[in-house]
């Protein structure tokens, strides 16, 4: 089992990712999935066995956040403190707090609620590839040095990083991330979970995926707000209805490879 406000407290920012690359690592250890760090400490997870004439899922997330007011709370071993509120319509969202400082600070859902996202569902899945990148936030620098060799039997990836519960990427940096015959899969799950904003992005790790191993990528919704700043949030029954919307994703588009050409 895991929790989403067991991710959400670890303090992490660009370049000292080491607490919930830790976590991760533990995680995989505890429930024995087959893992190995690179040299920039992206985290490659593997679960299950392929047939022949199939290929792997692999959905992604990134480690880092933009909160670099939490350093104080890294150094001194301290969690960031979970406020639950309410929103105007009444729905729970969870906000970070510097308890250090007695002051808000961001509660890191780009990109811990992807993080948890791709964890609950290498839970859920029998066969599936993940892949947690670092420093994504100053530029993608872990995904573009992604480890070749573990995509070469990938068919796809999916990325958690986009804000609300009504997003889906269609471009990013001007490039287009998948083909008609992926968006005709995944159409009826994103129209069934309400899912209409098809939009053009800036960039996210998966940019760099498509790019470099000429595969079909997406950009799913995670349930966060108000991202890069001290009052973001999260509402939690969004981020678990991500969840189920990645299974649906995956559970469609199978074990099969989408070119994008």
């Amino acid at each position: 089992m895991i929790k989403l406000e067991e991710v959400l407290q670890i303090p992490t920012y660009t370049g000292s990712e080491e607490l919930m690359v830790e976590f991760i690592r533990g995680f995989c250890v505890e429930n024995g999935f087959e893992h190995y760090l690179d040299k920039k400490n992206n985290i490659y997870v593997t679960k299950g066995k392929i047939n022949e004439d199939e290929y792997y899922p692999c959905i992604v997330a990134h480690t880092d956040t933009v909160h670099r007011d939490q350093e104080d709370l890294i150094l001194n071993g301290e969690n960031i403190t979970i406020k639950n509120l309410l929103t105007s319509e009444g729905k729970t969202k969870l906000m970070g707090w510097n308890s250090l400082r007695d002051v808000p600070t961001g509660i890191g859902g780009d990109d811990k609620c992807g993080v948890y996202i791709c964890l609950k569902m290498l839970l859920e899945l029998d066969t599936i590839k993940v892949a947690f990148f670092v420093e994504e936030e100053t530029g993608m620098h872990g995904s573009k040095n992604a480890d070749k060799d573990f995509f070469k039997n990938v068919g796809y990836a999916i990325q958690f990083d986009a804000p609300t519960a009504n997003w889906f990427s269609q471009t990013l940096l001007g490039e287009k991330l998948w083909t008609q015959d992926f968006f005709d899969v995944v159409k009826p799950v994103l129209e069934s979970n309400l899912i209409d904003n098809i939009s053009k992005d800036p960039y996210t790790d998966v940019y760099q995926l498509r790019k470099k191993f000429n595969i079909c990528c997406a950009v799913f919704p995670t349930g966060y707000y108000n991202q890069h700043t001290v009052r973001e949030y999260v509402i939690p029954e969004e981020t678990e209805n991500c969840v189920k919307i990645g299974l649906e994703a995956v559970k469609s588009l199978g074990n099969k490879k989408y070119i994008y050409s």
